[in-house]
């Protein structure tokens, strides 16, 4: 690909929806999103940045992957230079957070800072994500000891600031940080798929153009979208509005096909069918093995399966059970499917902690038609899952 502009030739930097079309094509340089919806989003979750202030709520961003260099990373770098007073760490304590806000708190006219947190499922302890949490919440504020002159006082610290983070073990993070995010899940690229190389000293000049713009066309709009209050689509629940209600107002703002866009996509992440980048691992799971027992019934638990796993002995699998070494198998030789490229290689035990949460437990059993004994999980105790929760998407 060659060299990014950031600001086309031609654009006009006073409107705010070509300057918003010039942040998402910015980012489309460097990322492969998962869906056609994160490249509106994610543009619209960096131009809220520079206007926080103005919004009652400002949504958490939460970027997860099930494998390594998927571009989670990336997509921080990338925010990094088009948001307000970008703040990357992959370590930070509560302490830096509340500091780095209270300062910019006091600074009339300054953006607040937007906290870009990589590795964070290796790093969550209970304060950051009570802090994390009530924090996206205009208002909300910590109190701590402080003892200035030497004469113990009662400090309130505020806590609203944008706040994005970025991990691989989504099923670590608690459900109350996951309840205020818009989740991205982010994919190995696809073979054949091109993105610009990243070269921060080349691209940041270009990023902090577009930052500027934004800042400069959004204080334009600081009226209107201090009062608007945007038609949200039906059937939001309470905290997908809450989340999504700025991020439609600046798309409202722009005005041409931003507010369409903008709803789409609100619809897209908060309540229409997911894709499987945007499921979790277990709901993944659970997807999969349907997939698997699907195709097993075509090829009515007989010769066709053998295939594949040619050269070896045929898979302990039959209409009633499944060998759990020939689960575990099945699930990895699938190169669509992350199994094979976990961070730890998916074995019988880890397959057996996934499992049971849902109630599914290994069995002892005896495979109908060689009789051989294997160790594996009845299908029936599968379909009671498939039964109750959503695999489709």
């Amino acid at each position: 690909m060659s060299d990014v502009l950031t600001v086309p030739t031609g654009t006009d930097v006073t409107e705010l929806s070509a300057v918003l079309d010039a942040v998402e094509g910015f980012m489309a340089s460097f990322i492969v999103w998962p869906d056609d919806q994160c490249g509106p989003m994610a543009a619209l979750w960096a131009a809220h940045t520079h206007v926080a202030r103005l919004f009652y709520h400002t949504p958490r961003l939460m970027i997860t992957a099930l494998t390594h260099e998927a571009g989670k990373t990336r997509v921080l770098e990338v925010l990094g230079m088009v948001c307000a007073s970008a703040v990357r760490s992959s370590s930070v304590t509560p302490s830096v957070i509340f500091t780095r806000i209270e300062s910019a708190s006091g600074s009339e006219g300054h953006a607040l800072p937007t906290f870009l947190l990589d590795e964070v499922d290796k790093s969550f302890d209970r304060d950051l994500v009570a802090i994390l949490n009530d924090g996206y919440k205009a208002g909300a504020s910590v109190l701590r000891t402080d003892f200035p002159d030497g004469n113990r006082k009662t400090k309130e610290f505020p806590t609203f600031a944008p706040v994005a983070v970025a991990g691989l073990s989504e099923h670590r993070m608690p459900d109350d940080f996951m309840s205020r995010t818009i989740r991205i899940g982010m994919t190995r690229k696809p073979k054949g798929a091109s993105v610009a190389r990243l070269d921060e000293r080349k691209h940041r000049p270009e990023g902090a153009k577009l930052a500027g713009a934004l800042s400069s066309v959004l204080a334009g709009h600081a009226s209107f979208l201090h009062m608007h209050e945007p038609v949200m689509p039906e059937g939001l629940g309470d905290r997908a509005y809450d989340i999504w209600e700025p991020l439609v107002a600046i798309a409202d703002a722009a005005g041409g096909a931003w507010p369409e866009r903008a709803r789409a996509a609100c619809e897209h992440f908060a309540s229409g069918p997911r894709s499987r980048a945007q499921m979790t691992l277990p709901e993944l799971l659970m997807r999969d093995t349907r997939t698997l027992y699907e195709e097993f019934s075509a090829a009515t638990f007989a010769s066709d399966v053998v295939a594949v796993f040619e050269g070896e002995k045929p898979p302990i699998v039959d209409a009633v059970h499944i060998s759990s070494r020939w689960l575990v198998r099945a699930l990895v030789e699938r190169d669509e499917w992350p199994y094979g490229n976990l961070n730890k290689p998916l074995n019988v035990h880890r397959l057996a902690g996934w499992l049971q949460p849902f109630g599914i437990e290994p069995v002892q059993f005896r495979h109908e038609v060689t009789g051989v004994q294997a160790r594996g999980y009845r299908w029936a105790d599968f379909r009671e899952v498939w039964a109750t929760i959503a695999t489709d998407g």
